[in-house]
């Protein structure tokens, strides 16, 4: 009996420990993703990334993304979403997820979800991943959601 107990918790710690090493190695916060591109002087705590000419997602700390809205003139909308998780964009629409609760939390976070069309700047928020999902496959928006870390790095003093 004590040798399955013993098993068992070797068992635990052993995979603790790989899931650990797994999570280190893939966070970008450590290292970045192969296929990215990251302006010298980014960071996971000072970046934005470029949706089009008129929007991005600017990241001024370690808990903070915003999405932006760039006016003809030299100011902007600020945080038309806060607390952007992830993103994507196609020709007509970007789709953000963002933190709504729990941000701290690593296993408790809650989301909603937003379709925001660009050429109005009209928001459409969600409180479910089921909602979000029924609303792009009605308006035919097909890129899925990705984390920030994949999208490319800038230097935030060119934002704007």
């Amino acid at each position: 009996m004590k040798n399955i107990k013993l098993i068992s918790l070797t068992s635990l710690l052993t995979t603790l420990v790989i899931v650990t090493i797994y999570t280190i190695l893939n966070s970008p916060l450590f290292f970045d993703p192969p296929d990215s591109y990251r302006e010298h002087g980014t960071s996971a705590t000072g970046n934005f990334i470029r949706i089009d000419e008129e929007y991005t997602i600017n990241t001024t700390s370690a808990i903070t993304s915003s999405l932006y809205y760039k006016t003809g003139t030299a100011s902007s909308i600020p945080n038309i979403v806060e607390q952007v998780n992830q993103m994507n964009s196609d020709k007509t629409y970007i789709i953000i997820r963002s933190v709504s609760d729990n941000f701290y939390s690593f296993f408790n976070k809650k989301y909603r979800y937003y379709i925001v069309k660009k050429t109005n700047q009209q928001v459409v928020s969600f409180e479910t991943e089921k909602e979000f999902v029924a609303e792009c496959q009605k308006l035919n928006i097909y890129p899925k959601l990705k984390s920030l870390d994949k999208f490319d790095w800038y230097n935030s003093e060119e934002a704007y």
